[in-house]
């Protein structure tokens, strides 16, 4: 069914934005120990295009980077890697290797400039560090590594220390990581993730709504059975019976309250629906009226309404607004006065949302329908057509963006 609307009570059409895609990330993880504060990626990398591993530290104690485990690949003889410092922390670092066995190896100090080195280690290149047994069970073999990882040296002091790293290859075929390709998770679509985000604070709200309903119900169930006992223990010729009563039951605050429901279990929001309405209001904003003095207004009273005057094209603030000044009987009496504003033309408003800059500075109106937004549309048939909508937040004394959902109507008539 399409709605054509030709008189309304606003101007623009909401507008909804979407954060910008996030950053690239790593599928795995590479684990920080001690003082490692983060691991992410910088551009570029040691060829000048890409990605780096960016790691950052406090100074004053140890810190250590350890990037996943791998399978051992028999005839490895060399690590290789680039590395800068970035911070001017730390000057140098150390590569440790864990083998399969669960000991360390460690290699020499590597001092770090503040442009890219390439560096170069074999099996000449390291030192027992630690394991098991104070002395190692066997001569070291890169073949037998399965992790590689990187401690920065420390400087005492507070601050921090950053320095990058790329390229990292066991050759002549062992494992590699450079932060390029299949190392990158898939971008996340910013909709899917706002979605994600939405959906899991409506499933929230629905659970925390529903367990305070049961729990308002259990009360009354309590409160009915407590104001029956009370009751009858009022009357001496029961006090047997109520007390009787008391032993043999199993009373409702005696029972184990039941589990809430969690939000795993609750509706929320559904994605097709999130995405159509993200979609419609993601729209460029349309004016649909154009305010001037010229504009024809008109006002409509209803029931015990007092005459009103004529609602008029202003300037306040610098900004041509619509003013019409409302009056009241003070009895209590219903009253209902309508500001009309004309479209130029029909408009397709069906599934919009509505948005209206208003200010209300009335001290009192009816409780249950301060305000209503009234769509007048054609129809081929005789009679009137039209819809009533309540704003999202009623306006006050300052100036404020009010919000109708045309999807949502309060009641209508065709």
């Amino acid at each position: 069914m399409c709605l054509r609307f030709s008189h309304v009570l606003l101007v623009l059409l909401a507008l909804a934005n979407l954060a910008a895609a996030d950053s690239p990330r790593l599928r795995y993880l590479i684990e920080r120990l001690g003082n490692a504060e983060s691991a992410e990626l910088v551009a570029p990398g040691a060829d000048g295009t890409g990605y780096a591993f960016g790691l950052r530290h406090r100074r004053g104690s140890w810190s250590r980077f350890n990037w996943p485990l791998f399978d051992p690949v028999p005839g490895c003889q060399a690590v290789v890697f680039h590395a800068r410092r970035s911070l001017g922390e730390p000057p140098s670092l150390v590569v440790r290797i864990l083998t399969e066995d669960g000991n360390e190896w460690q290699g020499p100090r590597l001092d770090l400039a503040d442009t890219w080195q390439a560096f170069r280690l074999t099996h000449a290149d390291f030192r027992f560090f630690r394991g098991d047994s104070p002395q190692p069970p066997a001569p070291f073999d890169l073949g037998r590594a399965v992790q590689f990882q990187v401690v920065p040296t420390t400087t005492s002091g507070p601050g921090e220390g950053e320095f990058l790293v790329d390229a990292i290859r066991f050759l002549p075929e062992g494992p590699g990581w450079d932060a390029e390709s299949d190392e990158l998770r898939a971008p996340i679509d910013p909709l899917q993730a706002e979605w994600q985000r939405v959906d899991d604070l409506v499933r929230r709200w629905e659970a925390e709504a529903e367990r305070l309903e049961r729990e308002h119900q259990q009360a009354g169930h309590w409160l009915s059975e407590l104001e029956g006992l009370l009751s009858a223990g009022r009357d001496p010729g029961r006090t047997v019976e109520v007390s009787r009563g008391l032993a043999d039951r199993v009373l409702p605050w005696h029972q184990p309250p039941q589990c809430p429901a969690s939000p795993e279990a609750m509706p929320g929001v559904v994605w097709e629906d999130f995405r159509q309405r993200v979609a419609a209001a993601d729209e460029s904003p349309v004016s649909l009226i154009e305010l001037s003095p010229d504009l024809p207004l008109q006002q409509n009273r209803l029931y015990a309404a007092p005459p009103q005057p004529a609602p008029e094209v202003v300037d306040v603030e610098g900004m041509i607004r619509v003013r019409h000044r409302l009056r009241f009987r003070d009895d209590d009496s219903q009253q209902v006065v309508f500001t009309v504003l004309p479209l130029p033309e029909p408009r397709d408003l069906e599934g919009q949302r509505l948005l209206l800059r208003m200010r209300c500075t009335a001290a009192a109106l009816n409780e249950e329908m301060p305000l209503v937004l009234r769509l007048f549309t054609e129809s081929e048939e005789p009679g009137e057509s039209w819809g009533d909508l309540t704003p999202r937040t009623m306006p006050g004394g300052e100036w404020t963006e009010v919000e109708f959902d045309v999807s949502q109507p309060l009641r209508g008539t065709r």
